[in-house]
């Protein structure tokens, strides 16, 4: 995979490496699966799974010792799996009324919709001659303004065009929001309400699929 603006992410040895790294004088961020660190939204059947044995690569990585971003990011692919996972390590700068974590991803591009690359992650049953664009995920996770850990995977189906395919005409989006729902109250068929609240998205990431 390659990233849209051409350059090469830093390195990255997630494996060996106890914190993340980061620029003199910052304080320190210990990486995901850092045995008993607290806060951090990732659910517990992944959070061990990362090693390069079991066919994780790294597809791109921000955490650097020059700058600090926010959101910073690491991405790894499985190879056995086809499953791409992004870890993102975010501030807020207040609270964030959240009662669950929504993740987005959605293909992009003229070629979009003749892409199958989303289809496993989408539904169960496959049907051969109908693609899906969009697929998401819910996690039951508040946001945190202290600074924390996110990540999710989606596994993704095999397109034997992409190597033959220009960035601007596929593109993978992906974005995490963080939302509210205080009330639902259903009347009948076809009334409803829902009350609730939906924060801007929290961040959204822009990469190829070359």
């Amino acid at each position: 995979m390659q990233i849209m603006n051409g350059q090469a992410p830093p390195a990255l040895d997630w494996e060996n490496i106890a914190f993340m790294p980061s620029p003199p004088n910052v304080n320190p961020i210990p990486v995901p699966w850092q045995s008993g660190l607290g806060g951090r939204k990732i659910d517990d059947d992944i959070i061990n799974d990362y090693k390069k044995k079991d066919g994780w690569e790294l597809v791109y990585n921000t955490f650097n010792t020059s700058q600090v971003y926010n959101p910073s990011y690491f991405m790894l692919y499985n190879k056995y799996k086809g499953i791409i996972r992004t870890y993102f390590y975010f501030v807020t700068p207040s609270a964030y009324p959240s009662s669950n974590i929504s993740y987005l991803l959605t293909l992009r591009g003229a070629k979009g919709p003749q892409s199958p690359m989303l289809n496993f992650a989408a539904k169960d049953i496959i049907k051969v001659d109908s693609n899906t664009n969009e697929v998401s995920q819910i996690q039951a996770y508040t946001v945190s303004n202290t600074g924390s850990w996110y990540a999710t995977d989606f596994e993704l189906a095999y397109d034997k065009n992409t190597s033959l395919t220009d960035f601007n005409d596929l593109q993978l989006n992906w974005s995490i929001n963080p939302n509210t729902i205080s009330q639902i109250t259903l009347n009948g068929i076809e009334t409803g309400t829902i009350s609730g609240t939906v924060t801007q998205n929290k961040p959204e990431l822009i990469f190829s699929v070359i």
